[in-house]
């Protein structure tokens, strides 16, 4: 409990493990992380030399991070895909360079658990539609990486199916999350896709420090919603999510994901009385649960997009992806014309 003597809605540390890690968003630095018994161990190890007269601290590793195992429970009502969804892609607004010179950087909270299995999670969404950007049509380069995400949200959600909400919010607040997008973004504005989407080769490299900055930001922003706030986050959708007709900012939500994590040696808790726990209404019990990492396989097994399997079936992307996701945006119509598409029974898209 925190101060108030309320539950903050986290997963729990890993037996008090803890982290520190090159800066998620420095690719050039290849080291890997190194965890720790405890918080005091971390501190200390980052205080100490990486290499001669260089301490860990001044290549700007981490502060020490709170290592979150994965945790099944209460699964988030919406999915990343549905809080922000690519007609609510815009352009990168101006001012972000400000802000990133400011060092304004959302920053990251956890670091995974050997139990995320996150090398396989990385593995796998790297052969899904989002990471094969070549020879598709994309607005911007933006849009790419946000569709890589949507990848490695399928992926986590394929491999563990029943994912709570607050675990959930760790995945997207994490280390390995972040450097996944970060490494992605580079990849693809380096490639002849993205120089022909970007405004110029002198502006590339600052072109992708933006993107990852406005991508990391919107997932802390999901990520502070279903764990904090208790509520479908698809239902915050506001006309600020293309203010000023770039990616969607809220800067009070990145203003409370940014002071969640700083260089008190407290890092990674809450410092201050932490958010009531609230969970969003269950379903009923009578109603069934769909077996999203069946569904999810297939497609990828089957190589469809949300977009060509909507266009099959002739429904909703929005359907195709509360599908994938047991949401609450398809109807027994849509189950039914999946299950014929894979040819099973409609009793076969369910969990026993």
């Amino acid at each position: 409990m925190d101060s108030s003597g309320r539950t903050p809605n986290r997963s729990p540390a890993l037996a008090g493990m803890w982290a520190i890690c090159p800066s998620a968003d420095d690719i050039t630095n290849l080291a890997g992380p190194v965890v720790r018994a405890n918080q005091d161990a971390a501190q200390s190890l980052l205080q100490s030399e990486f290499s001669k007269g260089v301490t860990y601290s001044d290549l700007k590793w981490t502060d020490p991070l709170p290592v979150r195992g994965m945790a099944e429970g209460p699964t988030p009502r919406s999915s990343f895909q549905e809080f922000m969804p690519l007609d609510a892609v815009g352009n990168v607004p101006e001012h972000i360079q400000a802000r990133l010179f400011n060092g304004e950087f959302t920053r990251v909270q956890c670091f995974l658990a050997d139990s995320w299995r996150f090398d396989e999670i990385d593995r796998d969404s790297r052969k899904c539609a989002g990471h094969a950007y070549e020879l598709r049509k994309h607005a911007s380069l933006a849009e790419i990486v946000v569709k890589a995400v949507y990848d490695l949200e399928v992926t986590a959600r394929s491999l563990h199916p029943a994912l709570s909400d607050a675990a959930t919010a760790d995945f997207f607040r994490s280390w390995q999350v972040w450097r996944h997008v970060t490494e992605f973004c580079h990849e693809v504005c380096y490639s002849a896709t993205g120089l022909k989407l970007a405004n110029g080769f002198d502006r590339i490299h600052r072109e992708a420090q933006q993107i990852v900055f406005l991508v990391c930001q919107q997932m802390s922003s999901y990520a502070h919603q279903i764990a904090n706030l208790g509520v479908n986050a698809s239902s915050e959708l506001t006309e600020a999510r293309q203010m000023g007709g770039g990616l969607h900012e809220d800067r009070a939500d990145d203003a409370v994901v940014m002071g969640a994590v700083s260089s008190d040696p407290s890092v990674g808790e809450q410092s201050g009385p932490g958010p009531q726990k609230v969970t969003a209404p269950e379903a009923p019990p009578s109603k069934p649960r769909l077996n999203v990492g069946l569904i999810s396989k297939w497609m990828e097994d089957e190589g469809y997009t949300n977009e060509d399997l909507a266009g099959y079936l002739k429904i909703s992307v929005r359907a195709i992806s509360s599908l994938r996701n047991d949401g609450d945006y398809h109807g027994n119509d849509a189950v039914t014309k999946l299950a014929n598409r894979m040819n099973l029974d409609v009793e076969d898209l369910y969990l026993p």
